[in-house]
């Protein structure tokens, strides 16, 4: 992955790095939640911009005709903490896949984040 100093293009970057990553397991249904309001927002506003995000985002969008069904919606920051601890694992173990074991310590922040969708 390319480094950058834009979080937007950064999280685009990631994006379409986790959709290539689920199309080489083999998933056919996938569900992408995002702490990115803006991402999410160009995701779903098919705005026309000539842009290295915009060619990324297109590139993305082109991978997530891959599966069966695909959605990716917005998420607030409190509840994605089991996403930004795995973001966290993967930086500083960048050839470990988490496919069939958690990494330990996830279970908790999957309660946090469910809890946090109730309220």
């Amino acid at each position: 992955m390319t480094p950058t100093s834009s979080p937007i293009l950064a999280e685009t970057l990631c994006l379409r790095w986790a959709l290539r990553k689920a199309l080489v397991f083999g998933f056919t249904r996938v569900v992408f939640e995002s702490d990115c309001q803006v991402l999410v927002k160009a995701w779903h506003g098919r705005e026309k911009e000539i842009s290295y995000f915009a060619s990324v985002l297109a590139d993305c969008r082109i991978i997530a005709l891959s599966f069966e069904s695909f959605n990716f919606s917005f998420i607030r920051r409190t509840g994605n903490q089991a996403a930004d601890f795995v973001a966290k694992l993967a930086y500083d173990f960048p050839n470990v896949d988490w496919v069939e074991n958690a990494p330990p310590g996830l279970v908790s922040f999957l309660h946090a984040d469910a809890l946090s969708s109730l309220s």
